[in-house]
């Protein structure tokens, strides 16, 4: 058993997409989903990825949703969703955070996934 505590990473397909931990940019369109997927990545400090855990997917703003919105890691410490946002133009934020289990191990605060959603092209 590990006394770790859990990191949650988040990358996200866009511009200016970062794996580190911290508040990653996204890029689309209002009321569309973003490309690709979301992936968050729990590991322990030492960077090894854990399996079993159950990481959140939370939308900011009405209408704008995280499918799945909850998921377990896979074997690489990998859990994935897809983020349809919004019709708001603006910034719209997905908070992404790992669940604490089996007492041998805590999570980080939550990382924020910010998107920039544009009007469509006329």
């Amino acid at each position: 058993m590990r006394a770790n505590p859990l990191r949650v990473h988040a990358a996200c397909p866009a511009r200016d997409t970062r794996d580190r931990g911290a508040d990653a940019r996204a890029l689309g369109i209002a009321g569309t989903e973003l490309p690709g997927v979301i992936t968050a990545a729990v590991r322990f400090s030492d960077g090894t990825g854990v399996a079993g855990v159950e990481v959140t997917f939370t939308v900011d703003v009405p209408g704008a949703t995280a499918t799945p919105a909850s998921a377990r890691t896979d074997a690489t410490g990998r859990a994935r969703t897809t983020w349809r946002l919004g019709s708001t133009v603006g910034q719209q934020r997905l908070t992404i955070s790992g669940k604490p289990g089996g007492g041998f191990y805590s999570a980080n605060p939550p990382v924020t996934v910010v998107a920039l959603a544009e009007a469509a092209p006329s």
